[in-house]
């Protein structure tokens, strides 16, 4: 599959914002191509997060005269169940595909190297969850402590998120042994790393969520129409998240290209010559 995002667009000394702007002209340029490419696995994806959406609404629903709500209150824990687990391994194909637009790489070796890290992002976001059950104990969810703690913790997991995990999906020499002298190079530009991982996080969380509340006060299906009304909302939500992390992805990938060049000098632009992913020349959705 042929790349997207070329060595000389990668390896290229940027700022902070420059990764930024630059992932996404990088999206908005290849959409086509992007969303040609990850189409199936995207599906799948959207499929399950909406599964599981609908399990975690209608859990406690005592009744409904739609026998798909009843089915769903039913079978709520092993809906939620099924959905999770398929959802998470869904998230391979999917990333596997893009990766291969994106290093250029065969979709095997995508499969088998992000799989690896991809348990590691489970243990991740599982101990994130738990830091997030802690919010109910500590003043009523209100409390600066966990807000502390989960921006530290973040900041923390930042340099393996933007370096280790995305130079062992980039460079075939790279071993999991190495990781610990990747992680004290990525740890010297937390600034960058920092910046890439936990701003996107935290503002994504709001957003959606302030999103889908607003169409829910928008659309007023009708009690007898409110699976209608939230398998929309899904399908919305889940498109975004789909977006979201091509997008930021895509960032993270910039970001660590430029930490490559700024170490390795890998790709030295000639004076004269401007970055092709600064927005100058934009063909929105490929076209």
């Amino acid at each position: 599959m042929e790349r997207i995002l070329l060595e000389k667009q990668l390896y290229r000394d940027r700022g902070l914002w420059e990764c930024v702007k630059a992932a996404y002209w990088l999206v908005a340029n290849n959409f086509g191509r992007i969303l040609k490419g990850v189409l199936a696995p995207a599906l799948t994806v959207m499929f399950f997060f909406i599964l599981c959406e609908l399990a975690d609404k209608y859990e406690f629903y005592g009744y409904s005269r739609n026998p798909i709500i009843n089915f769903i209150i039913q079978n709520a824990s092993v809906l939620q169940w099924i959905g999770n687990i398929c959802f998470w391994i869904a998230i391979i194909p999917f990333m596997a595909k893009f990766l291969c637009l994106l290093n250029g790489k065969d979709y095997r070796w995508n499969c088998i190297r992000f799989a690896k890290i991809h348990v590691l992002n489970i243990a991740v976001i599982f101990a994130l969850k738990l830091i997030m059950e802690l919010k109910i104990d500590w003043d009523g969810g209100e409390s600066i402590a966990f807000w502390i703690i989960l921006l530290a913790v973040l900041t923390l997991l930042s340099p393996l998120i933007t370096y280790v995990y995305t130079k062992y999906l980039f460079d075939e020499s790279f071993k999991i042994s190495q990781f610990r002298e990747a992680y004290s190079v990525g740890y010297e530009f937390l600034h960058k790393t920092v910046g890439i991982v936990v701003l996107p996080f935290l503002c994504f969380g709001f957003l959606i969520s302030r999103l889908i509340s607003t169409l829910y006060g928008i659309w007023d299906f009708g009690k007898e129409s409110e699976l209608i009304a939230d398998i929309v909302s899904g399908m919305l939500g889940a498109f975004i998240l789909v977006i979201y992390i091509i997008w930021h992805f895509s960032a993270i990938t910039i970001t660590y290209g430029s930490i490559e060049n700024i170490r390795n000098h890998f790709y030295e632009p000639d004076p004269d010559e401007s970055d092709e992913l600064n927005g100058d020349d934009v063909h929105f959705f490929g076209i």
